[in-house]
């Protein structure tokens, strides 16, 4: 009897396991599709409306919950104090779901907005719209493929360490 609570207690532990690593691929898609988002819509304000960033940026995220709007809440609350560099917005926005890389981008778009022209400030919008395409696309795919990966080997891996033990 208690091999057999033992196994189960095994299997699920290695399901959650999978269940967890889905979870930050999937996490990952969601913010970085949200970015992208975000990036067409202050394109189209900025262009027509010529509404200030910091207001465009509290109605996007308005009732929004998660990662993305951590991420956004945190730079705002910043910037009562100012940012000397994308490496301030890194410190304040970094997140534990994204690699180096990918915070950098996050921190490089958010310190630039709202620090040029009109034109400057849409064809900056335009690029960080193809770079948080492109990134949309690549962790779809990573979600695709390795995050269901991870999933099915970490319950099979629970099903036999089950079977083993009991």
């Amino acid at each position: 009897m208690i091999s057999l609570f033992a196994g189960v207690l095994l299997m699920i532990a290695a399901s959650l396991t999978g269940i967890g690593v889905r979870r930050i691929y999937r996490e990952r898609l969601r913010v970085f599709s949200e970015f992208q988002k975000l990036t067409v819509y202050l394109a189209r304000e900025v262009g027509h409306l010529k509404t200030p960033i910091v207001e465009l940026l509290e109605t996007f995220c308005e009732g929004k919950k998660g990662r993305f709007a951590e991420i956004i809440q945190k730079y705002l609350g910043g910037l009562k104090f100012g940012y000397a560099s994308a490496a301030s917005v890194l410190s304040l926005t970094k997140t534990a779901y994204f690699g180096q890389a990918d915070n950098l981008i996050i921190a490089d778009f958010l310190f630039g907005l709202g620090k040029g022209d009109l034109e400057t400030e849409l064809t900056s919008l335009h690029r960080f719209n193809g770079v948080f395409t492109e990134k949309t696309s690549f962790f779809k795919q990573e979600l695709k493929e390795k995050g269901e990966m991870y999933y099915k080997l970490s319950v099979l891996l629970g099903i036999t360490l089950m079977i083993l033990v009991v």
